[in-house]
């Protein structure tokens, strides 16, 4: 699974590095992104938002947070591309909390923590409602 969130991670910071390549520059010094681009980036920042989410189960997280407060416009001249990057940056932040094992959610570690053996994890998916993840780890027992 972390894996999988890395690379994902890895894509979203490229693609918007892709994004931020194709801005150009209005007559007054500002940078923007054409019909195009804005389509990438409203693409770009539902898939993030969404991984985020996914990430920190939490929405309280401070990356899920900071992420939403970073994505309002803080001045009238600030265009997409300064959100994007600065956005980019929460991603790469991101990254490197998931490279290194940082960013676990304290359910995780609790869990890892308070259950003994598989078959108290399993019994406690079946009391929370969570059949597949019972059955699931209830049939890692049967196998080891």
């Amino acid at each position: 699974m972390s894996e999988k969130i890395q690379q994902r991670l890895t894509q979203l910071i490229s693609q918007a590095e892709q994004i931020l390549s194709q801005a150009k520059q209005n007559s007054n010094g500002g940078l923007y992104l054409d019909q195009n681009s804005v389509d990438l980036y409203t693409q770009w920042l539902v898939s993030s938002k969404s991984l985020l989410r996914l990430i920190c189960a939490d929405n309280k997280a401070t990356h899920y947070e900071l992420f939403c407060s970073d994505e309002k416009q803080t001045h009238s001249f600030e265009g997409k591309p300064t959100i994007l990057r600065r956005l980019n940056s929460v991603l790469k932040a991101t990254l490197d909390d998931v490279n290194t094992g940082l960013l676990i959610s304290f359910k995780t570690i609790i869990q890892s923590e308070v259950f003994d053996s598989e078959l108290d994890q399993a019994k406690h998916f079946l009391d929370s409602g969570y059949l597949v993840a019972a059955a699931v780890t209830a049939g890692v027992v049967l196998e080891t």
